[in-house]
């Protein structure tokens, strides 16, 4: 294992470690509804004058 990699966790040790079967697919993370359906923040307008002082 070298620095910047990610270390390779077989599945089947991961399965076994959460008591699942061989064939049988690990649980999805559960959502809250508010959540999913919570809205989004209106977008910031951007600030062109900004972008054209920056020098290139």
């Amino acid at each position: 294992w070298r620095p910047g990699e990610y270390e390779r966790i077989p599945l089947e040790r991961v399965r076994r470690q959460m008591g699942l079967r061989q064939d049988e697919p690990p649980p999805l993370p559960q959502y809250r509804r508010d959540d999913v359906e919570a809205p989004l923040p209106a977008p910031q307008p951007l600030d062109l004058d900004w972008v054209a002082e920056r020098p290139a």
